[in-house]
């Protein structure tokens, strides 16, 4: 198991069966408190009470957190029970990334310490994504001619903007400008001056209802100078950074929300009868249960390789954590749909099927795709570095040794920001570009008869569309007004070769039978690669599969699913025990120290 299994199966252990209505974060206490619209305040005592705020802040500044995979793997079990509870409880890190990034060391400490405590941090930022029009004057800062600083405007649509201790804001230097006219402060709201600030009623939303969702207003609030994170007027460099790392914890959202809703429709899928036979024994059912569970696998793939290249290769995150953003949200919207259909008319009933879970889960999962930004923010992001991705893939340019410590799940990680993220990448995506070279290691392996000819049969065609596409993003020419639609469906295509560089990459350093311990299904065995690299092709290549060559991948996926359902494990490539497995107990509970 990883180091990141260890950490998720410590922490699953901690909170207990989520079918346990005892539980802070069972079941039916998060559907009681999403009916009510209320924030789960339970939960959070309950997380505060595990110093799980201990790994939201990183480990150079006293903080728990090692990597951006640990997160990862936090998030995903937070969203297994509820995605509320992530939203309002898991995003400090996030929110604080700003300080962690650019602060001075005092400011990081300070801060952590804080943190570390348990104080919830918050961001309030403009639309300021390159390309985009930036706001006017929603929030601006003046300095002060004695030193310090000066709040004044309101912004809305915050994340915790009332239960937070801290907020991260982006604010105005100059009334107009461009992106170097925003500055980022850390606001201590307990030393604001009362009268100086005010929260905004909370807003109401279709999904994450009992979120802390609101805004606020700042009227001549003054802020110490130690206030302001980074240099005047780099504010927003500060916060498109930051959303590099939010993006990529997205994954962990779509993961933990498609192991619940995959959970509920297998169980489901077993005890329902049609024709006379369970649903599971229906071909057409499990092979749609079959392709739900290849993508969240592949899902998995591509977020614990984008969180662990944020520490390895961090000048090229800008690339990944846009592929992260857009494929991984929007796999998860497709697989949710097809389990709806599974699950026919209970899929919309919010009480008298298992509390409404399924149709909590597809409402809140909405928020996924919004969270850092939208699905089209992370395409145009790859659009706007379709020069340097041709040029790099052309010239056979790749970090061998950070796709190696991205991939390899023991491997150590470097301190995150050792290395300054980047706006643009300028070497392009070492993962993509390091595609070729795993399709040879892939066909070397088949050749020894180490992995199946049909995987490398599949490697050699990734490869080819790899270079196709490679060809259309060099003569892609940009529009002067706008983006061309086709532009759009180049960096989708664009997001399924990363997937499948990373899924090569994975299986190759991680591989049973190499230098990594022995595993349980499906690692066990290269089916799931197979299943992965199927799907890949056949979205990449725009045709659909007469031959259903997917076919016999997917079917061999089926054992594993069940094994996982069975024994009570994440579905996952790893293992991964979950807290369903051990009998109810209304004891004391004794948890064991995390994994260090």
């Amino acid at each position: 198991m990883s180091g990141v299994h260890r950490l998720t199966a410590w922490l699953e252990q901690c909170l207990g069966d989520p079918r346990d209505h005892r539980r802070a974060l069972s079941v039916a206490r998060s559907a009681a408190c999403d009916r009510a619209e209320e924030f789960p305040d339970e939960a959070a005592r309950e997380l505060d009470g595990l110093g799980l705020s201990r790994w939201f802040a990183p480990a150079g500044s006293g903080g728990a957190l090692r990597g951006m995979d640990e997160l990862l793997g936090i998030v995903r079990a937070l969203a297994r029970r509820d995605l509320t509870v992530v939203v309002g409880c898991a995003t400090t890190y996030p929110a604080a990334a700003g300080v962690w990034l650019a602060g001075r060391p005092e400011q990081v400490a300070r801060l952590s310490g804080r943190v570390r405590a348990g104080a919830v941090v918050g961001l309030a930022v403009t639309e300021g994504e390159p390309g985009s029009d930036l706001p006017i004057g929603e929030l601006t800062v003046r300095q002060l001619p004695g030193g310090g600083y000066r709040l004044d405007g309101e912004m809305r649509l915050v994340n915790n903007a009332d239960r937070s201790a801290f907020l991260c804001v982006l604010a105005r230097t100059v009334p107009v400008g461009g992106p170097g006219a925003f500055t980022l402060l850390c606001v201590d709201k307990e030393r604001l001056v009362p009268g100086s600030w005010r929260t905004l009623p909370a807003q109401r939303t279709v999904g994450v209802r009992g979120a802390d969702l609101s805004g606020i207003v700042f009227d001549g609030a003054e802020l110490p100078d130690e206030a302001r994170i980074g240099a005047w007027g780099e504010g927003l460099e500060c916060v498109l950074k930051g959303r590099q790392l939010a993006r990529t914890l997205c994954a962990g959202m779509s993961l933990g929300a498609l192991d619940q809703a995959l959970r509920l429709v297998l169980e489901f899928a077993h005890r329902h009868r049609l024709h006379g036979r369970r649903l599971i024994e229906l071909p057409q059912a499990a092979r749609a249960l079959a392709e739900v569970y290849a993508e969240l696998l592949l899902a998995e793939t591509v977020g614990l390789v984008a969180t662990r290249s944020a520490h390895t290769l961090p000048q090229e995150q800008s690339v990944a954590s846009a592929a992260v953003k857009f494929l991984v949200p929007t796999m998860a919207d497709r697989s949710l749909g097809a389990l709806r259909q599974l699950l026919g008319g209970r899929a919309l009933l919010t009480r008298d099927h298992a509390d409404g879970q399924f149709q909590k889960i597809e409402r809140d999962h909405r928020a996924v795709g919004l969270f850092g930004g939208s699905p089209v923010v992370g395409l145009v992001a790859l659009i706007r570095q379709f020069p340097v991705l041709a040029r790099r893939y052309r010239e056979g340019h790749h970090d061998p040794a950070g796709v190696a410590a991205a991939a390899r799940l023991d491997a150590p990680l470097p301190p995150l920001g050792a290395v300054p993220l980047s706006l643009q990448s300028r070497t392009g995506s070492s993962i993509v570009q390091s595609l070729p070279g795993a399709a040879e290691r892939i066909r070397a392996l088949a050749g020894a008869g180490e992995v199946r000819g049909e995987i490398a049969d599949r490697a050699d065609s990734l490869v080819r569309l790899c270079d196709g596409l490679h060809d259309e993003l060099a003569a892609h020419r940009p529009a002067p007004r706008g983006i061309p639609d086709d532009a759009f469906g180049l960096a989708r295509r664009y997001s399924l070769l990363y997937a499948a560089a990373a899924s090569l990459q994975l299986w190759l350093h991680n591989r049973p039978g190499g230098d990594a311990p022995a595993a349980a299904p499906p690692w066990a065995d290269d089916g799931w690669l197979e299943a992965a690299l199927a799907r890949l092709e056949r979205e990449l290549s725009g045709q659909p599969d007469p031959d259903d060559l997917d076919g016999p991948a997917l079917d061999r996926l089926l054992p594993a699913l069940e094994e996982q359902r069975v024994t009570c494990r994440l579905f996952s490539l790893f293992p991964c025990v979950l807290a369903e497995s051990r009998p109810p107990s209304g004891g004391a509970r004794s948890y064991g120290e995390p994994p260090g």
